[in-house]
């Protein structure tokens, strides 16, 4: 315990002292030369020999005249975050989502059972991949929720206290 309180001590020492370096560096204009400082103090601490000066190149002078690069082209177009939900199993580019969909259902309800398709009234098609099945009175129309889990998605139907595993196929 004793060698490790005092390589802590020296540690300490150093940083307090490598501080005062560093902000003496970041007061520097000069990116060259602020670039040059903090290579001394890396060399001083590590050992290694600094970079030679002849390797510092100073940038070439922007001209005024040309225009700036447009900002509005390198940004991504919008995603719809609803059609764009479960979609990892559908092969397309990825997308990053909410964990959380509500859609309603087209039809009645009447329970689920492995292999029951769905289909929602935002166009996506849902699979019952769950081994169970249950009945239940019909529901026409019912609010569906679909939520992310941890390697699947739960389908939540409105009235139903349990859920079922899904898989979107479409």
């Amino acid at each position: 315990m004793r060698p490790l309180g005092v390589a802590a001590m020296l540690l300490l020492c150093a940083n307090a002292a490598s501080a005062a370096d560093l902000r003496t560096c970041a007061s520097i204009v000069d990116n060259a030369e602020r670039l040059a400082c903090y290579d001394r103090i890396v060399s001083t601490e590590t050992g290694s020999p600094a970079v030679p000066q002849a390797a510092i190149v100073a940038p070439a002078a922007v001209q005024a005249s040309e225009p700036p690069a447009p900002a509005a082209a390198a940004a991504p177009a919008p995603v719809d975050q609803a059609a764009a939900f479960g979609a990892e199993t559908v092969p397309r580019t990825e997308v990053d989502v909410s964990g959380t969909l509500h859609a309603r259902m087209l039809g009645a309800f009447t329970g689920w059972r492995p292999g029951m398709v769905v289909e929602l009234d935002n166009g996506q098609t849902w699979k019952s991949i769950d081994n169970d099945r249950q009945e239940h009175d019909p529901i026409q129309a019912p609010q569906i929720t679909i939520e992310k889990g941890l390697m699947n998605y739960w389908m939540k139907v409105e009235g139903m206290h349990r859920g079922f595993k899904v898989r979107r196929i479409h």
